[in-house]
């Protein structure tokens, strides 16, 4: 395995190469690190034949197994499908050493980086939860939160090529839990933009319902946007989830699906359920986060009982 005493000789290992792996392997290869990779889908007829072509257009050697993998790099970025990150640690720390940097660039959930941390960890390599906040084809250019007993040393490692990292002062699971929590809303909009979208579509809409929506999301910056939504709901929650019925009987009469609309919806009831419109005098606060807090006092309360 390549010394880490002198920076150049930086060797990085993408353990799965798909869109993700391969995408910052590319990149890295421009700044000058070489790159191996390693993807358990080599030995399929069809799939291992779109992987070698991949790895020749991003110039970067495949290697045969996690064990050779860990022989020639230093540094093993792990980007596989998120329901094998468990077995992907699990098949190459018998191989890493002291010397290793192991990170985890997968979308998982806390708990998961906790556990492959301790699966890494027991070899003696040190641990990196990886949080990519944006789409991973940007590659090295994408914002990615780092914490993690290696968050340090991969920083410095790998900062001086261009990569976008920011540490997170927390142990393994915190840049996933920042994540995570992210995702209900990048997530949850993508769901209803294509909920949306497709209703908009079938009952000849489409213009007029984006232009609408463009004119609200462009007349504000994100965080007054947020605090008008958040803070008239508090007041507007009941009549906002009566509009959802009528809205699901749209889309019904259109023939098209409704989930994320009959899951406003519940969240509207559960919101007016809550009583803010009674604690604020029925007048909407200020700010956001005094709805927040009520809302956290509330379901304090209900646990305790």
């Amino acid at each position: 395995m390549s010394s880490m005493a002198n920076d150049d000789d930086l060797v990085v290992g993408f353990l799965g190469f798909g869109v993700a792996g391969s995408s910052f392997a590319s990149d890295l290869n421009t700044t000058g690190v070489t790159v191996f990779a390693y993807d358990n889908a080599l030995a399929d007829e069809t799939y291992g034949c779109v992987l070698r072509e991949r790895a020749s257009k991003a110039h970067v050697d495949l290697v045969s197994s996690p064990r050779q993998l860990a022989r020639v790099c230093d540094t093993i970025v792990s980007t596989v499908a998120t329901s094998a990150s468990v077995e992907a640690a699990t098949s190459i720390a018998p191989f890493l050493t002291h010397a290793h940097l192991y990170v985890d660039m997968n979308s998982s959930s806390p708990e998961r980086k906790r556990q492959i941390s301790r699966v890494v960890g027991d070899s003696g390599a040190r641990f990196v939860d990886a949080a990519v906040m944006g789409e991973a084809t940007q590659g090295i250019r994408v914002r990615i939160l780092v914490c993690g007993d290696g968050a340090a040393e991969f920083s410095r490692r790998m900062s001086k090529y261009g990569m976008n990292i920011q540490p997170v002062d927390a142990p393994a699971g915190g840049a996933a839990a920042i994540k995570m929590v992210r995702s209900i809303f990048a997530k949850g909009v993508e769901a209803l933009l294509l909920e949306t979208l497709v209703a908009a579509h079938r009952g000849g809409l489409l213009g007029p319902v984006i232009d609408s929506l463009a004119e609200t999301m462009d007349s504000r910056p994100f965080v007054e946007l947020l605090n008008s939504f958040v803070t008239s709901d508090a007041i507007h929650a009941q009549r906002r989830a009566n509009e959802m019925d009528q809205v699901v009987a749209t889309l019904q009469e259109l023939g098209v699906r409704y989930t994320m609309s009959e899951a406003t919806k519940s969240t509207l009831e559960w919101s007016a359920g809550l009583g803010l419109k009674e604690h604020f005098n029925f007048e909407a606060p200020k700010d956001y986060l005094q709805v927040l807090e009520w809302i956290r006092a509330r379901q304090e309360r209900h646990t305790e009982k």
